[in-house]
Order: C-alpha cells, then structure tokens, then sequence
C-alpha cells in the first residue's frame, strides 16, 4: 500500500477526515477513485497547508458536509456526463444525500 494512501487511512481511522465516495447518478455505480476528502476540523486543513490556501469556497463546502454528517445523513459526491458540450465532461454534484436511522 502506498504511503498516502496508508496516511489517508490512518486520519479516516483517527476521525481527522472523512470520505465521500463518488457516485455515477446515471449508471448508479460508485468510482473505485477519485474520492473526496474533508477535515472534520478545517483548523487541521488550514494548518496542512500552512494557511496558503484560504479558500472560501472550499471552506463552506467543508463545513456543509460536516453539518449534513452531524445531523445523520451519508453524504457523497455525485458527478453526471454534461451534455451540452461536444467532449462530454463529467461535473461534479455537490452533495447526493441519504438519510441513515441513527439509533
């Protein structure tokens, strides 16, 4: 297992950052990769990158995901083939929601 991935895996464990899976909306199926990862404390992210990237979009995203994780929901990442191009890009959806029983 390469070191990064063994680093990733060592924060999720520690509950430093947490996952979200990317998921096809069209073909229904998960990416084995890219996932996407956020700080469970974006104090930590800041940190990491010495406070050269103070990005506020990144940051409200961060912290919007950690609110859907607080109040019960899985949270992945959905992308979609954008039609209205000849080249046919995937886009990325912000969040794809699933409500979880807690309890």
């Amino acid at each position: 297992m390469r070191l990064c991935r063994k680093y990733l895996k060592y924060s999720i464990d520690a509950f430093l950052i947490s996952e979200a899976r990317r998921y096809e909306v069209k073909g229904k199926r998960y990416f084995e990769y890219p996932n996407k990862y956020y700080y469970s404390d974006i104090r930590l992210r800041n940190v990491r990158l010495n406070y050269r990237q103070i990005d506020s979009g990144h940051i409200l995203e961060n912290m919007i995901y950690n609110e859907l994780i607080r109040r019960g929901y899985s949270v992945d990442v959905g992308v979609v083939k954008d039609r209205s191009t000849e080249n046919k890009k995937m886009k990325e959806l912000a969040f794809l929601l699933n409500q979880v029983e807690l309890f």
